[in-house]
């Protein structure tokens, strides 16, 4: 049976990891390679536990891969997801994704292996929808990820999973599709809802398939962004940084992510949507996650990990207090904080 595998980049994720690595191998992922890079928090001791404790985790030297990337003066992550494609065997499906999303299903114990079209026989790649998280108005940090009535926005770029052998890496979001001439197959990318994609999509709506660019529905599977969160991770995940890009890009040594558009709460958006999840279903996901924890003696660990989260956000403040220029350079990223002017 052809596995599903997981990519993805780990910086000073601790606070993430243990939730992230749980809801993507419920949903039934197979395996997890994860590139830990610059990280200065307690990410490999926690990822140690879990592997010591057979979760199917691969723990791969970030910073190996970010100076061959920059040595060839290459996009990391693009050299990560190129490299890592290349790794598993045709036949595999793999996604790459970062630790701030969650691919979502109908419920919270669907399985990717529901996903109707990946029997297709003309299968190469399926996208999903961004959703962005509204959060509660004054969130307190590390509130649940997923609730009974979450308030979402709608996002227009896609993330996506794709058959090994059948796709070619394009960018983060999407595949391009290769094509078998000696049987004259040509294989087919498709949305999340089973509707094919027009070839010219490179990373979501991009002006086609409007009336779902538009859709006053939540897709029944899509990939929830966690950007928000509260405003304490919110401002702690700007001190992070954008290192993956080459060294020529414009904004890749900015201090502060320079890709953000600011922090929104659920009064901000007027357009907003709701994903609803019934409280048994919660209680039971939730349950499962604390055995979780308990399991891999995760709880301290995670502990110390929001610590060095909430740590961060005062030093940004600390450094925007100090600094009005700052402040006034990143206008846009800190709008909707306690900066915005």
């Amino acid at each position: 049976m052809a596995s599903f595998r997981l990519v993805a980049i780990a910086k000073n994720e601790g606070a993430n990891l243990p939730f992230w690595i749980f809801h993507h191998l419920l949903l039934g992922f197979d395996s997890i390679d994860l590139f830990v890079n610059n990280t200065s928090d307690n990410s490999i001791e926690m990822l140690g536990a879990m592997v010591d404790g057979g979760l199917p985790i691969r723990v791969i030297d970030g910073d190996l891969a970010y100076r061959e990337a920059r040595d060839a003066g290459g996009d990391f992550q693009f050299h990560v997801y190129r490299s890592s494609l290349q790794r598993f065997s045709p036949g595999d499906y793999i996604c790459f994704l970062d630790l701030d999303e969650f691919l979502v299903g109908p419920s919270l114990f669907s399985n990717v292996r529901d996903i109707d079209c990946l029997r297709s026989e003309d299968f190469a790649s399926i996208s999903f929808r961004w959703m962005i998280d509204l959060p509660p108005v004054n969130a307190a940090p590390f509130l649940p990820v997923f609730t009974g009535n979450m308030a979402l926005r709608r996002g227009y770029q896609f993330k996506s999973i794709g058959l090994v052998g059948r796709v070619i890496f394009s960018n983060s979001h999407m595949f391009s599709v290769s094509a078998d001439h000696m049987r004259g197959q040509v294989y087919r990318r498709y949305y999340s809802n089973g509707d094919p994609l027009s070839s010219s999509v490179k990373k979501g709506f991009e002006g086609l398939h409007q009336n779902l660019a538009h859709s006053s529905l939540v897709d029944q599977w899509f990939v929830l962004h966690r950007i928000n969160g509260s405003e304490c991770e919110y401002l702690a995940s700007l001190l992070r940084g954008r290192g993956h890009k080459g060294a020529g890009v414009p904004g890749n040594d900015d201090i502060l992510k320079n890709n953000r558009k600011g922090y929104q709460d659920a009064s901000s958006c007027v357009n907003k949507l709701f994903k609803s999840f019934f409280d048994a279903e919660l209680s039971i996901y939730y349950a499962g996650y604390s055995r979780f924890l308990r399991k891999f003696s995760l709880e301290s660990k995670l502990e110390i990990a929001r610590g060095l989260v909430k740590g961060r956000a005062w030093d940004l403040r600390q450094l925007l207090i100090s600094s009005s220029s700052l402040v006034e350079r990143y206008q846009k990223q800190l709008s909707g904080t306690e900066f915005a002017k």
